[in-house]
């Protein structure tokens, strides 16, 4: 039986959205509607969930509510109804915020109907559902309005942008690589090709202050995942026949064979790995080093061409100097792209080549290569990079030496210069927990109320425990 006192509350919100899955349905000055023989109308009916938690006090939930939403018919265009759905999830956030003076967070999920009687009868069932759960019911009705632009960072639209990711922490990351490989798939090479130039002069940033390249970055390596798709493969060569100097479609096929390598030698250690796995490990990695040199003279014009470059390298076992030395020089060419320390530090682990102490080390000499006033952001995101690659066993200010005075005053400074980014400050309130400076996370925690990362704790430190090190309980 429910109580006041119950961790969880389900929050629903019913949305009726009128909406043509096809190409664009017009309006005919009769207020009818035409539409060609191969187009379909759907009614989609999308269920918002999720807790409403006291205001100012996230730890304390209210009761059960159950808020019914509705909007009206719109003149969309293929794909648009998810904008419009995360539009009306919007208002129905804020129109309950406004009534019922708490603090709501929710997400959704959607189903489709061939009529609107059906989806009537479904939002009558969850209405039905909700009094006889002792709910109270918000009816809350929106106007029709037509889907807002995309936001395609220079790409005509199309482009998928999905309305329910932020520009925000790993959703942002997400949200470019969605894009990316919604280009791809649609063979828009020259649009794909202009949003990367675009994102490799690095003006472009998550609200994290994160580059949105990295996003980028994703979208290479998630064109694979732990298998070999040979018609990407096929379709990056497409790429590069209709631009010769791409530099994403370069780095795609070297991702390829980089991919394959490692999938030929396997995830196992070293002692694991048979003759013939390394020698196609070998024989792959050195395709992708080839496809890398040979693109270098307009690619080398990317960040990410250093970067997988550096990732190559780290697989052949170059020298250190020679890894070294490629470093520098894309330092050099893209003084502000903080990535590039990330792949030396990859390099230096204690499972390649490196050490712990040698990180540390590699990190005092970048902050030293530094201006004064970057310092002490990149202190922090370098170590938060570190820290991300070791085991949950491992205590990051004992095991590491990390400072946590000075990565405070790191996420201090990002936070300043990031006010937007809920990420910094659930990354920051994760480490004040495992600093057990909790005073810092307690502030933090306030601020955040629901729109605290889970993501940014981790597995063995979660928000639980957090909470609990905060009140003095027992972990």
């Amino acid at each position: 039986m429910r109580t006041s006192k119950q961790k969880l509350y389900l929050l629903l919100a019913t949305a009726t959205l009128v909406v043509a899955a096809g190409s664009l349905i017009s309006s005919t000055a009769n207020g009818g509607q035409q539409e060609n023989a191969d187009q379909r109308q759907e009614y989609s009916v999308c269920v918002f969930y999720g807790r409403a938690y006291k205001h100012g006090v996230p730890s304390e939930t209210i009761g059960w509510i159950g808020a019914l939403s509705r909007t009206f018919p719109i003149t969309l265009a293929r794909g648009d109804w998810e904008r419009i759905v995360a539009g009306a999830r919007n208002e129905w956030l804020n129109s309950v915020r406004a009534r019922l003076g708490d603090d709501v967070d929710g997400d959704g999920s959607c189903a489709h109907f061939p009529t609107m009687q059906e989806a009537s009868e479904f939002i009558d069932g969850q209405t039905s559902d909700f009094r006889h759960r002792d709910a109270q019911v918000v009816s809350i009705e929106f106007a029709a309005h037509a889907a807002p632009a995309e936001d395609c960072d220079g790409v005509p639209a199309p482009c998928t942008a999905p309305g329910n990711l932020t520009w925000d922490g790993p959703g942002g990351l997400e949200r470019v690589r969605l894009t990316a490989h919604f280009l791809f798939d649609a063979d828009r090479f020259t649009d794909l090709d202009a949003l990367i130039d675009r994102y490799s002069k690095l003006h472009d940033r998550l609200t994290d202050g994160r580059f949105k390249l990295s996003g980028i970055a994703q979208f290479l390596t998630g064109m694979f995942g732990s298998g070999v798709d040979e018609a990407v493969l096929e379709k990056a060569r497409r790429w590069r026949t209709q631009n010769s100097k791409s530099a994403g479609a370069a780095l795609l096929e070297a991702e390829y064979w980089s991919n394959a390598a490692w999938k030929a030698r396997g995830s196992g250690y070293g002692n694991s790995v048979s003759p013939e796995g390394w020698q196609l490990f070998r024989e792959r990695l050195e395709r992708a080093h080839e496809t890398l040199v040979a693109a270098e003279p307009y690619a080398s014009e990317n960040p990410l061409w250093y970067m997988q470059s550096l990732e190559v390298n780290l697989g052949l076992g170059v020298p250190l100097e020679a890894q070294f030395s490629l470093y520098e020089r894309g330092l050099k060419a893209f003084p502000s792209y903080f990535n590039l320390h990330f792949a030396m530090i990859r390099f230096l682990r204690p499972e390649w080549y490196g050490s712990n102490p040698a990180i540390a080390a590699f990190i005092a000499a970048a902050l030293k290569g530094s201006p004064p006033y970057a310092q002490a952001e990149l202190y922090t995101r370098l170590w938060w990079f570190t820290v991300e690659g070791v085991e949950d066993d491992v205590d990051i200010f004992r095991d590491l030496e990390v400072s946590w005075p000075q990565m405070k005053k790191g996420f201090d400074s990002l936070v300043k210069s990031n006010p937007d980014s809920a990420w910094i400050r659930s990354s920051y309130a994760a480490y004040a927990c495992q600093a057990h400076d909790m005073m810092t996370f307690t502030r933090l925690r306030g601020e955040l109320g629901h729109r605290i990362e889970g993501r940014a704790f981790r597995s063995n430190i979660s928000i639980d425990v957090c909470d609990a090190r905060a009140n003095g309980k027992p972990v």
